[in-house]
């Protein structure tokens, strides 16, 4: 069977069968809309736009991004949004036939389970039980690989640049040998393509100011069906004079509802353009540097998007992030034909897909992390560890990746070699941390002359642990009586596995009852094991997997790598190397807490070529 690759956009859907455009109403587009008529039957596409003047109220454009309300209004009727994308697609399945086996569709790369769920359930209902979704920067790829084979050689990167009317999405694509992998990715809505009207229609709105200033206001407040049809018609306007000055130095609007000409030159739409350029230029080489790649693995940008738009873009982004541009504008009729060059993977049912991740990662404005790592010593009995610094501003790069991470650059505090008055300095962290707080420490574990762990200091003295080195209970004492509501700490470390015992309230004596409420600990040994760190390594065992985790995340782990996620995967791991097994302890539901997001959920795809 053929298979059908649909490209879903914010405005309009593009759909490719056996290689030929799919038509509706004799248009290769179909549009995203939708109207409720007044018998109760949901018109789509050019009927719904016909129809919008007569109730603006019934009438819903890119019910994509409604995905993930609880409902949408259309009239005085109620709906949910999947069932509103389900009669979209159904357009689609009607106009390419019944026993559909093999579906591509895009999804935006800012879709996390639940929406990609949704958009499964809406694709499902429509009659393509069969689907493969395809992330937008994929498809582009792909396409641009159908036409450019040589554009990205293998092992190489292209940063793609994309803008539609939702958002503006800025990703990393790497060419392997055999497909492509999505390494960053994320989505900014608030400089999407209607922020790029946003500023073009006060500009137009200065320009009639002094002859129109009462309709004006009208039309820019007015909650009446006659100022809500102007202001659609005044989008239509921007969208007209932007795609002219793409041809042309300038371009005359008429603007029928203040029956007035404006003229409009593309040196100022290009002197409005510049702030929003420089903004996603700068969101663009953020990405590229979470992905890691040197500047000579990219091989350049893809831009994606309307062309009518993006011509306004691409001299100020290539020049601002310093790569060279990479083929043509990918539209909407490539990224559906870029569905095609991916191999068919279909999803899991939308339930399946719900099912895959539940947890959540920290609120960055509410968490702080402290990173302790003591690499030298003073005394002669305990060896330079020169490893853990590595391992302490690696996990915090990690924990503060902008593709992947939960926490704000700002709240995240490494400390090489700390004195004792760092126990001072984690207590007052933890006083003004509300939502998660993470310990982390890699050095000596020392133990004293009645077992307690106390976490070695660059002036730690192994015969005199008990006054020289910080007294882990010290740490779950700041953790306890901190306002957080989780609390984790992860400690790599001989003996390490001392710190879940402490992490119990042995005064209480009640089972059930031992642990500090939302707390975790993840622990390198167990409590008489010494901990490992190869000669020749980057990092100590127990680290080096744990950041390898987090930042080339874990197979079948969902969206988000979990604390639940995190411990198995290490234990197989490091068992498979023969090294100490880690240790774990949570309590409450902390364990759907996840640091990062899964980068392996971004997807690796394979490619092949199509006629």
């Amino acid at each position: 069977m053929p298979a059908l690759g649909i490209h879903l956009g914010a405005r309009a859907i593009v759909a490719m069968l056996d290689g030929e455009h799919l038509t509706f109403d004799g248009q290769k587009a179909l549009p995203c809309a939708l109207f409720l008529a007044r018998e109760g039957v949901i018109d789509a596409g050019r009927r719904a736009v016909r129809q919008h003047a007569l109730d603006p109220d019934r009438f819903l454009d890119n019910p994509r991004r409604r995905l993930g309300a609880a409902r949408v209004m259309l009239g005085d009727r109620e709906f949910s949004p999947t069932h509103l994308l389900g009669r979209l697609l159904r357009e689609v399945t009607s106009a390419a036939g019944d026993n559909l086996s093999d579906v591509r569709l895009t999804c935006p790369v800012g879709f996390g389970v639940g929406a990609r769920a949704d958009l499964v359930e809406a694709a499902t209902a429509a009659g393509m039980p069969s689907l493969t979704l395809v992330p937008d920067p994929v498809a582009a790829v792909a396409h641009l690989g159908a036409l450019r084979p040589d554009a990205i050689p293998v092992d190489h990167a292209a940063a793609v640049f994309q803008l539609d009317d939702d958002a503006f999405g800025a990703s990393v694509v790497r060419r392997t040998a055999s497909g492509l992998q999505l390494l960053a990715a994320e989505e900014y809505p608030e400089l999407g393509g209607a922020s790029l009207h946003a500023v073009v229609r006060p500009y137009i709105g200065g320009l009639v100011q002094r002859d129109h200033a009462a309709k004006w206001a009208q039309v820019m407040t007015g909650k009446d069906a006659s100022a809500r049809q102007a202001r659609h018609l005044l989008e239509d306007d921007i969208t007209y004079a932007l795609a002219s000055l793409r041809d042309y130095p300038d371009v005359a609007l008429y603007l029928s509802h203040l029956d007035t000409d404006v003229a409009l030159t593309r040196d100022e739409v290009l002197m409005l353009v510049e702030p929003l350029a420089v903004q996603s230029a700068d969101r663009l080489r953020k990405i590229v540097a979470a992905a890691r790649l040197r500047h000579d693995d990219l091989a350049g940008v893809v831009f994606v998007g309307d062309v009518d738009t993006l011509h306004l873009f691409v001299r100020l982004v290539t020049a601002r992030v310093r790569l060279p541009r990479l083929g043509p504008i990918i539209d909407s009729d490539g990224l559906a034909k870029g569905t095609l060059r991916v191999s068919a993977a279909p999803e899991a049912s939308a339930p399946a897909r719900r099912r895959a991740t539940t947890g959540r990662l920290p609120d960055p404005n509410r968490s702080a992390a402290v990173l302790l790592a003591t690499a030298t010593y003073t005394d002669p009995d305990l060896p330079d560890l020169p490893t853990v610094v590595a391992n302490a501003r690696d996990l915090a790069a990690a924990l503060t990746d902008t593709a992947l991470g939960g926490f704000r650059p700002d709240r995240v505090h490494v400390l090489v070699n700390p004195d004792l008055s760092i126990g001072e300095r984690i207590d007052e962290i933890a006083e003004t941390t509300t939502d998660t707080l993470l310990v982390y420490y890699a050095g000596h574990g020392l133990v004293d002359s009645d077992g307690e762990l106390h976490l070695g200091l660059t002036g730690s003295r192994a015969r005199r642990v008990r006054y020289t080195a910080l007294p882990y209970r010290l740490i779950r004492l700041a953790m306890r009586d901190s306002p957080a509501t989780s609390r984790v700490a992860i400690i790599d470390c001989c003996f390490s596995g001392r710190a879940i015992e402490i992490m119990s309230d042995q005064d209480t004596g009640v089972v059930g009852q031992l642990d500090i409420a939302g707390a975790y600990t993840l622990t390198a040994t167990s409590a008489n094991m010494p901990a490992r760190a190869p000669g020749d390594a980057t990092h100590t065992a127990f680290s080096g997997e744990l950041l390898a985790a987090l930042r080339e995340g874990i197979s079948g782990a969902g969206d988000l790598i979990r604390l639940t996620d995190l411990h198995p995967h290490l234990v197989r791991r490091l068992a498979a190397h023969g090294l100490p097994v880690p240790q774990q302890r949570g309590t409450n539901t902390i364990g759907g807490l996840a640091l990062t997001r899964n980068r392996r959920a971004l997807g690796e795809y394979e490619t092949r070529d199509t006629p």
